[in-house]
């Protein structure tokens, strides 16, 4: 009998053993599956947000908060999905993220954030998995979304460098031709010198209007193009633009003019800018207007519901634009007028457009075929925005002095 008991014992503990040690082998099997997931997972990304079992946010890492666009104070004890920016992040989370319950997890995944580029970093990523179907890796391209943002910036940069090398060179050339213009002696009849002269210093200042239009595109595509708004006398603003436009009217033989209305209030406007808006408009109106036209620059005060805005208008005896090509032409790279093109970079009004918008104001047009155009700009009128209030300090009160036995006793 204890010869069989013991025979039992050792069968037992054996089959115990071997049990155990299957055990074993799986739970370190589960356990390197876990890290080897782990470590595809973290190769990928540099970013490490911990939860707590409810989705609460507990701790960040720098890569995080960059990539949230918030700082871990701001985040800490609010869900996950607090964190997403729903137009360009995506945030995906387990459903069940405790992993101590005795029946099988669900499988389900809760996304936020936009479809489009959820689907979109879906696709530009594979997962390499072993004959077993675990995940041993992956295999990633960038984004769409990715590469646009690269290609801006590698465009951004290219203009920003092209315009200041272009920039240098024009600007010695255009005070170079200048200078021989003011020394060269009054044209002769017959001589063409002096025609070939002016033509070549009109052209430079074509070609540095071109390269303003495409650096301020660019600063505007960024985001860089700061306004320094304060109060600016309108009329100033309509004068200055018209005087720079002059010479080249001129040489239409165009009566470029100039009327403001009595008492016009000063605009809250950054008057560099301004000035860029309206010669932007008095430039287009030089082009499409014939040789001895009109052009009328006016400034006047808004009325009733308008009384808020000064508006500048140009307008001129053009050949006019179609009423279904109106709302092209500020678009950028658009550039018609009754079916007439002329050259230029097609930035010009859609620059315009951006600077008056960013300002607080609106831009309109009035046109039809052969009757000209009219554009007028509404600019904020000025009512004291952006001062500081002035407060009157306070007299100082002094305290009565304290008796002298107050002083020895330490009361006060």
């Amino acid at each position: 009998m204890q010869i069989l008991t013991r025979k039992f014992k050792e069968q037992l503990e054996a089959e115990v053993t071997r049990a155990l040690e299957g055990v074993r082998r799986e739970k370190k099997k589960i356990e390197n599956d876990m890290v080897r997931t782990e470590s595809v997972m973290t190769s990928m990304a540099e970013g490490v947000v911990v939860v707590d079992k409810n989705g609460s946010i507990l701790m960040m890492n720098p890569q995080a908060e960059a990539i949230s666009g918030r700082p871990l104070s701001e985040l800490s004890g609010k869900k996950i999905f607090d964190l997403t920016n729903l137009e360009n992040q995506v945030v995906s989370l387990a459903k069940e993220i405790r992993s101590e319950n005795k029946d099988d997890i669900s499988k389900d995944v809760s996304l936020a954030g936009s479809p489009a580029l959820a689907d979109t970093v879906k696709k530009a990523t594979a997962v390499i998995q072993n004959e077993e179907g675990k995940i041993v890796g992956s295999v990633s391209i960038p984004t769409d979304a990715v590469k646009l943002k690269q290609i801006e910036q590698l465009q951004q940069d290219f203009i920003s460098n092209m315009t200041h090398e272009l920039r240098s060179p024009l600007t010695s050339i255009k005070a170079a031709l200048e200078i021989m213009s003011r020394e060269a002696p009054p044209a002769k009849p017959g001589e063409s010198s002096r025609n070939v002269l002016n033509t070549a210093i009109r052209n430079t200042e074509r070609l540095n209007s071109i390269i303003t239009d495409i650096l301020d595109f660019s600063k505007l595509q960024s985001g860089k193009l700061v306004f320094h708004q304060a109060n600016t006398p309108a009329e100033e603003i309509a004068q200055e633009a018209a005087e720079a436009m002059k010479a080249w009217a001129m040489t239409k033989s165009l009566n470029l003019a100039v009327n403001s209305e009595l008492g016009v209030p000063a605009v809250y406007a950054d008057r560099r800018r301004t000035v860029q808006v309206l010669i932007n408009l008095i430039s287009n109106a030089i082009k499409f207007t014939p040789v001895g036209g009109t052009i009328q620059v006016a400034v006047d005060a808004g009325k009733e519901s308008l009384a808020n805005f000064v508006f500048f208008s140009v307008k001129d005896s053009g050949c006019g634009i179609k009423k279904e090509e109106q709302a092209k032409i500020f678009e950028k790279f658009v550039q018609v007028a009754s079916g007439e093109k002329i050259g230029g970079t097609g930035l010009g009004l859609a620059i315009t457009k951006a600077m008056v918008i960013m300002q607080g104001g609106k831009i309109t047009v009035d046109s039809s075929p052969g009757q000209g155009s009219t554009f007028r700009v509404a600019m904020p009128a000025y009512r004291g925005q952006g001062e500081q209030p002035v407060f009157e300090a306070a007299p100082e009160v002094k305290a009565p002095p304290r008796p002298w036995w107050k002083k020895i006793l330490g009361l006060s």
